[in-house]
C-alpha cells in the first residue's frame, strides 16, 4: 500500500508541477492552449498499478486529452480564470462559497457523503 501511496503522490505532484512551472514560465504573457501540453503529458504518465483501476486512469487520461483537443480545435487562447485544467483546484473554493451562501447546503453535503479518508504517509 505504501508503494501505491508514493506513486499517487509522485503522479499528483508531477501534474501540479507541470501547472505551476508553466504558470511561472508564462506569467504576464498571453496564455495559449498549447501551454497546457505539459499537464497533458504529465497525465499521460499516470498508469494504474496494483489494485488501481485501469478504467479510472483511462477515463481521466481520456478526459484530459478530450479537453485539450477540443479546446485546441475551438480556439487558440482562453482567459486564465476559465482554465478547465484547474477545475480540481476550484472545487473546494466553490463549495465554501455555497456553504456560506446556504447553511442548509453544508448540512446536506455533510449528511450525504462518506466520512473523510485520512491518509497516513510513511
Amino acid at each position: 500500500m505504501q508503494e501505491i501511496i508514493k506513486k499517487m503522490i509522485t503522479e499528483a505532484m508531477a501534474a501540479q508541477h507541470a501547472d505551476v512551472n508553466q504558470i511561472k514560465k508564462k506569467r504576464g504573457e498571453k496564455f495559449v492552449i498549447e501551454d497546457t501540453k505539459v499537464y497533458v503529458d504529465a497525465v499521460k504518465g499516470m498508469k494504474a498499478a496494483g489494485n488501481q483501476s485501469k478504467a479510472v486512469f483511462a477515463l481521466h487520461t481520456d478526459s484530459v486529452n478530450a479537453h485539450y483537443n477540443i479546446l485546441k480545435g475551438l480556439t487558440r487562447t482562453i482567459r486564465p480564470e476559465d482554465d478547465p485544467f484547474v477545475e480540481h483546484y476550484q472545487t473546494p473554493v466553490i463549495l465554501e462559497m455555497l456553504y456560506d451562501a446556504d447553511p442548509k447546503f453544508r448540512k446536506s453535503a455533510r449528511d450525504s457523503t462518506a466520512p473523510p479518508v485520512s491518509w497516513t504517509l510513511p
